[in-house]
């Protein structure tokens, strides 16, 4: 892999780059009341959601936090979860409420009810598919014959209990974002298609790569006690595109379709790899790639594993520098998890000469021949 971005990777990135704009626009067209909502679909980690979530903060729309309600004193028994709640504000259409992971229909009713003018962010939604009731509502918050911005929709449900029944007027909007893509050819799809843009967000590996690149070019620096130079985070990013290359599980899912890199697990390399600067017992890499398998125990390694690994170590350390051989030898032996017995021992005692030795002959075997 070059550790740099190439004419191809410019090529690809400007790809990823005006697919993630077009997601701006469609946001901009939910925020400025055009359209009452939009849903988008796509692989996990490919970007959506932030393309969204910025746009957000760019316009100023503010997200509604836990502290923003409050709780009623004596909710009734028959309310789900989080519905004894009032806000403590009225909100407009400068907010947005965050729907994340498990959500009922109902439950989202009694939050649209809440805030009817916010904007209205369903991630993870297909869950909420699942519910056949999902579709009546979509299509309610959806469609209306006002073309005003803004346009009123009136949103209605019925229960045989009257706390649990909502009729109001909604002129918020809905942005709904998935991983799974919707079955078109099913009635209730087709309806909701009709109301609102319907997109697929599909990024290819290439413009990941690319973007992953750009992402390396930066370094990392959100923790500040261990940043991550440009070179570091190629070497994350290096051994996640290795690891994939020579094995066929996770290269292919359990239909046997190709796998999608995701941005996710890249950031999640710079992470544990700043936490093995904190805590030099980690490696990180046997961290990532368990996570990568998402197996616990994936780190049990074959020892031909294992030298590829550490000759990947043994190149990366070489390739940097160091105060002295001793300090180089530290960080071997740290990314290995070979014996450090020796390290705070005296420099002429016979335990000190003995250790650097060994880290200094298992590194020259693990440094790759020059050709």
């Amino acid at each position: 892999m070059e550790r740099m971005l190439t004419e191809t990777d410019l090529v690809n990135l400007q790809c990823y780059k005006a697919k993630c704009n077009e997601v701006r626009d469609f946001t901009t067209a939910v925020l400025k009341g055009t359209h009452t909502g939009m849903m988008l679909f796509g692989s996990g980690g490919n970007g959506k959601s932030f393309s969204i979530r910025e746009t957000f903060q760019q316009k100023g729309i503010a997200e509604i936090q836990p502290e923003d309600v409050i709780e009623r004193d004596k909710p009734d028994d028959d309310v789900e979860d989080g519905e004894a709640v009032l806000s403590k504000k009225e909100w407009g259409y400068d907010s947005w409420v965050n729907h994340q992971g498990r959500i009922t229909p109902k439950g989202l009713v009694m939050q649209m009810a809440k805030f009817p003018q916010s904007i209205h962010l369903v991630e993870d939604a297909e869950t909420m598919f699942d519910d056949k009731n999902a579709w009546g509502l979509l299509r309610m918050a959806l469609h209306s014959q006002d073309h005003n911005l803004h346009s009123r929709r009136r949103v209605t449900w019925k229960t045989s209990v009257k706390e649990g029944s909502y009729d109001f007027w909604f002129t918020g909007s809905l942005i709904v974002v998935g991983n799974r893509i919707l079955n078109d050819k099913l009635e209730e799809v087709q309806a909701v298609q009709t109301r609102c843009p319907c997109m697929n967000f599909d990024i290819s590996n290439a413009e990941l790569i690319a973007k992953m690149k750009e992402m390396c070019e930066k370094g990392y620096k959100e923790i500040k006690a261990a940043p991550l130079e440009k070179n570091d985070c190629y070497n994350v990013m290096e051994f996640i595109i290795n690891e994939i290359d020579n094995d066929p599980s996770l290269k292919k899912d359990a239909k046997g379709n190709d796998k999608r890199l995701n941005l996710r697990i890249l950031i999640s390399g710079f992470r544990f790899l700043a936490l093995s600067r904190l805590e030099p017992s980690i490696n990180w890499r046997n961290m990532l790639l368990s996570q990568m398998k998402q197996l616990v125990g994936a780190a049990q390694r074959t020892r031909k594993e294992r030298i590829h690994d550490e000759k990947q170590i043994a190149q990366e350390i070489n390739g940097r520098r160091f105060a002295s051989q001793h300090d180089k030898l530290v960080e071997f032996c740290k990314q290995t998890g070979r014996n450090m017995n020796w390290v705070n021992e005296p420099k002429n005692s016979d335990k000190y000469a003995k250790g650097f030795n060994a880290a200094k002959q298992d590194l020259k075997r693990k440094t790759p021949k020059k050709p």
